[in-house]
């Protein structure tokens, strides 16, 4: 009885530092995702455009098709210009010279350049994107609008019927 009721012990603490174990894992791989989530796709990219992950202090040129995290910055050069896809269906175009922040999963903060923003048709996500600017935060209630970062005047709104261009057609 003895070696048994030992041998049952055992069995119950090897099981409970296994389920442990796995527990970990799996809620180390959830807080992971969640941390460095993907903002959005690229769906189309032009010229010089480079990115810089959160925990890295160097810059990289983007891929082809690839997909924007939580936390990177992207940077436009002279010739850059790219568009994104967020999965709400908010598109998000990107003109030159620009350099914007993935601060969240509905925050962009924009410090140079322009960002062209399309919500789309879906109603549900409106209002939900963020653009933080250098003179205060922009929240759309329309459908397409446009934020301008000026460094000497500030920082221009115009909305869809207003934009000159799109930067892509």
């Amino acid at each position: 009885r003895r070696k048994r009721r030992t041998q049952r012990v055992w069995l119950a603490a090897a099981a409970s530092v296994a389920l442990a174990a796995v527990a970990l894992f799996f809620g180390r791989t959830l807080v992971d995702s969640s941390a460095t989530g993907i903002f959005a796709n690229v769906s189309r990219s032009a010229g010089v455009i480079q990115v810089k992950e959160a925990s890295s202090s160097s810059w990289r040129y983007l891929g082809d098709t690839e997909a924007l995290h939580v936390g990177e910055q992207i940077h436009t050069g002279a010739d850059g210009r790219m568009a994104i896809s967020m999965p709400d269906g908010v598109s998000l175009r990107l003109d030159r010279y620009t350099n914007v922040a993935l601060v969240s999963p509905d925050r962009i903060d924009v410090t140079e350049g322009a960002v062209y923003i399309d919500s789309g048709s879906s109603v549900e996500s409106r209002g939900k994107l963020e653009v933080g600017t250098p003179t205060g935060v922009v929240r759309h209630i329309g459908t397409q609008y446009e934020a301008r970062v000026m460094h000497s005047r500030g920082t221009r709104i115009r909305e869809g019927g207003a934009i000159e261009y799109p930067y892509f057609d």
